[in-house]
């Protein structure tokens, strides 16, 4: 494979920034295999999944040093960056066959239930900052998790009512191109056919992993043949998430939240001890509002958050030069990613398991784990942040960035400001501490910012944009050049 210079970006060459290393059920209604003969249309999304994964894998194997980002040459183009490099493959993929920033963030969210399941999870939720070009308006969705109420006095396990798939779901109802099925299909395909670990995921597991201890069976499903925790190349293959994500996709969410497949839910949560029943399920809905707006000098910053002070937040943002804060420790509970198209349409979303590997509890037969109620936190849900900035006189966005953790705004701010006002490149807009280390131990880290900037603003010249996942982890960004 040929390497690139961060300016020589070359058609059908790829620069890879992290090396990230990164038998169906009898009860399963149908293979892949049938899925591709049965559905013809969703043949390309399998090839493309699995060729995400060969790409990656020459990545990982190859001779190659951290690089700020990946390039290739589509007919479309647009930009990823998470904290998971095979999740931010797969929305790659789905920007190169059509689809829009909202499906590639939809089929990013539903891979990260899978890769990175620490801080992303179908028993989990999240929020999204979504800007629509050919309108010109930005919109906040929020799908948080909620507290499980219908058996909370004679629960084991007080629980939140899992958010992310009706949260993703509503997403692509709104601003969804391609078909739902096809969103789902490489997250499942990941789940079903196993994928090496990679080295983001691998560590949080080393490290942050002590919630799994809750349930043998959850604890298993993260254990490889050598009865240790997964390590970086091992193959994690999750049966009972396929299937799952089978049930998703063949029948959308709602027969997740009032369907046959809530009935099998409420079962199994009422003999796991957790306080979730079929009530929660079905009277769970995500919420759209307008966005939240600061009025910067020549941007404007739309932005979605949780649990964070808004004048703080406005404060922070409109400092001209960034005065710095001290870097703050959170656990590893949330991540952030974002998704731009060609068309200048933008999806920066956090997403959050409120503890990490939430409480570590897994339904019989279900393959996700449960997140805990925030009523029972003493802090509560976890600070997330998703932000937009638009060029007032254009129209265009200059920036996109997404966080979670204590911290995450300052941080977030502290890259926006040098990025916009400073005039400084995106990677050199992060705050650094020469004591706080890349890695981190027991299970906490410094809240991690994934961003792009464009500078006079996106639009269907990529070549002026720039991605960066935060140096402080292991993730990975991606552009995707278009044809002129």
């Amino acid at each position: 494979m040929l390497l690139l210079s961060p300016k020589e970006p070359t058609r059908g060459r790829l620069r890879c920034q992290f090396l990230g290393y990164g038998n169906t059920k009898p009860d399963d209604r149908e293979s892949s295999a049938q899925l591709c003969r049965n559905k013809g249309d969703l043949t390309y999304s399998l090839c493309a999944a699995l060729a995400s994964l060969f790409m990656l894998s020459a990545c990982q194997y190859g001779a190659i040093g951290a690089l700020p980002g990946i390039y290739s040459q589509s007919n479309r183009g647009g930009i990823v960056v998470a904290d998971e490099p095979q999740a931010v493959l797969v929305a790659k993929n789905i920007i190169d066959t059509g689809g829009s920033a909202a499906d590639a963030a939809v089929a990013l969210g539903l891979a990260l239930s899978v890769t990175y399941q620490s801080a992303a999870g179908i028993g989990g939720g999240g929020l999204c900052t979504v800007f629509d070009a050919a309108s010109g308006r930005a919109e906040a969705l929020n799908f948080t998790p909620k507290p499980a109420l219908v058996r909370t006095s004679l629960a084991r396990w007080q629980v939140s009512v899992p958010a992310l798939p009706r949260g993703l779901f509503a997403l692509h109802a709104k601003y969804g191109k391609l078909p739902w099925q096809s969103l789902v299909i490489p997250a499942e395909n990941l789940a079903r056919f196993g994928a090496p670990v990679t080295r983001a995921f691998a560590e949080i597991l080393a490290s942050a992993s002590d919630s799994l201890v809750n349930d043998p069976d959850a604890l298993d499903s993260f254990t490889s043949v050598r009865r240790t925790m997964l390590k970086e190349g091992d193959r994690f293959i999750q049966l009972d998430m396929a299937a799952l994500l089978g049930r998703i996709r063949g029948r959308t969410p709602g027969d997740f939240y009032s369907g046959s497949l809530a009935i099998t839910l409420d079962q199994n949560a009422l003999s796991s001890g957790s306080s979730l029943g079929a009530e929660d399920l079905r009277a769970y809905s995500p919420r759209w509002t307008e966005a939240h707006i600061v009025r910067g000098q020549r941007a404007n910053f739309h932005v979605n958050s949780k649990n964070i002070d808004l004048d703080f937040l406005e404060a922070l943002l409109l400092q001209d030069q960034f005065k710095g804060s001290p870097l703050q420790t959170a656990a590893p509970a949330s991540t952030g990613f974002v998704v731009a198209d060609a068309n200048g349409n933008v999806v920066a979303c956090t997403l959050t398991m409120i503890e990490p590997f939430g409480v570590g509890i897994m339904l019989e037969r279900s393959g996700f784990l449960l997140a805990p109620s925030v009523e029972y936190k003493v802090d509560g849900m976890p600070p997330l942040i998703s932000l937009i900035a638009v060029e007032r006189s254009l129209g265009y966005v200059t920036f996109a960035a997404a966080a979670g953790g204590n911290g995450a705004a300052s941080r977030l701010a502290e890259v926006a400001i040098k990025t916009l006002a400073n005039s400084n490149s995106l990677e050199q807009s992060y705050p650094t501490n020469q004591h706080t280390p890349r890695t981190y131990s027991s299970n906490e880290r410094t809240p991690q910012v994934n961003a792009f900037a464009c500078e006079p603003g996106l639009s269907a010249n990529l070549e002026i944009c720039s991605v960066s996942s935060d140096p402080l982890g292991l993730g990975y960004g991606t552009v995707t050049f278009g044809d002129p």
